[in-house]
């Protein structure tokens, strides 16, 4: 007794047929290939090529960069208002990797700056006078210039002048970081 094939079987051999052929043209096989080059990277910011403002007072210790490069130490005496000084000193990446200010530190007689006292001003800005703002981009190859200034206020009274002489000693430190998606750039 033979049995028949019905017609599912017949389309079931056909469906087989066109998935095997669909199969056959759809795959394939990719093949790629390149030459990657990762050269080193470096990380170089530091302070340089500082210079002091004319019509500053005499400092007690000049402002100088330190050995490490990253702050700056100074120490003035200011004795009548409007006495100030004021330097300018440039920040340098000389590596190969942007950079981003991370955050600026000055301290005065070892203490961080959060209050002044009324007879003084203290200022740390881009040399054209803007304010360093936080996460700011410093490119790798570039210089940014800074201005530090500080000074006895000019329009004091008696009572908000100093009762008597002091030497202030005055430490600037900028730190910075790896830029990332929040580096602004601009000054």
């Amino acid at each position: 007794m033979e049995k028949r094939r019905g017609p599912s079987f017949i389309v079931f051999v056909i469906l087989f047929l066109f998935l095997s052929i669909g199969y056959a043209i759809l795959s394939s096989n990719l093949n790629m290939s390149g030459t990657s080059t990762i050269q080193s990277s470096s990380w170089n910011v530091h302070f340089t090529n500082l210079r002091i403002s004319s019509g500053s007072v005499e400092a007690t210790i000049p402002a100088a960069i330190q050995s490490d490069q990253l702050t700056v130490l100074y120490n003035v005496a200011l004795k009548i208002p409007g006495d100030y000084y004021e330097f300018l000193v440039d920040v340098k990446n000389e590596g190969s990797i942007d950079a981003m200010v991370e955050s600026v530190t000055s301290t005065m007689n070892n203490n961080p700056i959060t209050e002044l006292p009324t007879y003084l001003d203290y200022s740390v800005t881009y040399s054209n006078g803007n304010s360093i703002l936080k996460n700011h981009l410093l490119e790798a190859g570039s210089t940014e210039t800074y201005k530090v200034k500080v000074m006895i206020k000019r329009d004091l009274n008696a009572n908000q002048l100093p009762t008597s002489a002091s030497s202030l000693n005055f430490q600037l430190s900028v730190q910075y970081k790896q830029a990332d998606s929040n580096a602004v750039a601009g000054t």
